[in-house]
């Protein structure tokens, strides 16, 4: 068997000493033809399989392999679907196998790659946004907690916005949407969504969906179309998942500390501004000249908010107070048993009169927004002067 060092002399032979085949041959002692084929290979051919593996013990129960395999892929949720390890004892207890686990180990490794899937790469036109749900850990006041990402990102220019909330509900979904339109200053025509429960209600046959009311109403109210990915396809919206990986990574490793919600928000978005600075790979203007480009095909602002909250009014009790979001927060006095409007973000309660004068009704309170359930409830004293002087 040649080696190597063999294909190497021979090489060496033809190109450097220049001697010829025949002399070559005379030499080595080999076929002039063996001498071209080194000549024309220039290393060892690897080990090349003739035939098909034999299995005497494993053969038989291949079939049945296969289709256990072939079941979990099907129905079964990733987290209980069959080891190599879980099949080997399966094929020893209930079948009778007699072979080794490395026999089934090997196969279930090469039925695996045999069946992975492949994609064609997606493209996607300007002003189309993907929207995604993230996770990672923050310190807040000196102790350790979750947060929810929330990511939007675009394909087309490659620019990112990322947001910070301490749960996954609608109302934070949402807000999310409306800091990133603030942030890009317009509105994408298309965001594709995976299939999560902050915008989808029920997925029906035949790819229909039961959108939730209040964000179906949003998207109406900003005009954009959403859209969703087919079940289990998460790769149709791979660039969103990059963006929530690059949050991840770079946003919080090391875990970033704050004490208010919108100051940390604040700092997000100014990562997000700093990496518009770079060009995405394959392109030669930055994120930012691109994202300039693309805001042409965005859909304007609207004039006015929506509340993201599902009320319109919140009903002040005889003690003064507004019960929001499982807590409490005080108003002013002579507005007892009146209803009140009422706008809330990650950060800040305010509170409005109930009497619109022009577009705004005037602003009669603002808290701090506390996000433990169940607290006592949060007081202004000033709202109380006046009942405490009669």
């Amino acid at each position: 068997m040649k080696t190597m060092k063999d294909y190497i002399r021979v090489r060496q032979m033809r190109e450097i000493e220049g001697r010829s085949l025949r002399e070559i041959a005379r030499q080595t002692g080999w076929h002039r033809e063996t001498i071209k084929r080194i000549l024309e290979q220039g290393a060892p051919p690897g080990h090349q399989r003739q035939e098909a593996p034999r299995r005497p013990v494993l053969g038989p129960f291949i079939p049945l392999i296969e289709q256990i395999l072939k079941h979990d892929k099907q129905g079964v949720p990733r987290k209980q679907r069959h080891t190599a390890k879980h099949l080997w004892d399966r094929l020893r207890t209930e079948y009778g196998y007699r072979g080794g686990y490395t026999q089934v180990c090997d196969y279930v490794r090469a039925v695996t790659q045999r069946t992975q899937e492949a994609f064609v790469p997606l493209a996607f036109p300007p002003a189309t946004a993907q929207v995604d749900w993230g996770e990672a850990v923050a310190i807040e006041n000196d102790g350790a907690r979750k947060v929810y990402l929330f990511v939007l990102t675009l394909p087309w220019s490659n620019a990112r916005f990322v947001a910070a909330f301490p749960r996954p509900t609608l109302e934070f979904f949402l807000e999310g949407h409306r800091r990133a339109f603030v942030f890009f200053q317009g509105v994408p025509r298309l965001s594709i969504y995976d299939n999560l429960k902050s915008a989808v209600v029920k997925v029906k046959r035949h790819h229909k969906r039961v959108l939730n009311k209040t964000f179906e109403t949003f998207a109406g109210h900003h005009l954009f179309e959403p859209r969703f990915c087919n079940v289990g396809q998460g790769h149709e919206k791979g660039h969103v998942e990059n963006g929530v990986k690059w949050a991840q990574q770079n946003l919080f490793t090391p875990m970033p500390r704050f004490s208010h919600w919108e100051e940390f928000n604040q700092r997000l978005a100014q990562d997000c501004r700093r990496r518009m600075d770079h060009c995405a790979h394959g392109q030669e203007k930055t994120i930012r000249e691109r994202l300039e480009e693309e805001r042409a095909s965005f859909l304007s602002l609207p004039p006015w908010p929506i509340s993201v909250a599902g009320k319109q009014t919140w009903r002040v009790s005889s003690l003064c107070l507004v019960q929001f979001d499982t807590n409490e927060y005080s108003v002013p006095c002579e507005f007892a048993h009146q209803h009140v409007r009422l706008q809330a973000d990650v950060a800040q309660v305010r509170i409005y009169a109930p009497e619109v004068i022009e577009k705004q009704a005037p602003l009669i309170a603002v808290h701090p927004r506390c996000h433990l359930r169940h607290q006592p409830p949060i007081y202004d004293p000033r709202h109380y002067l006046p009942l405490v002087a009669r």
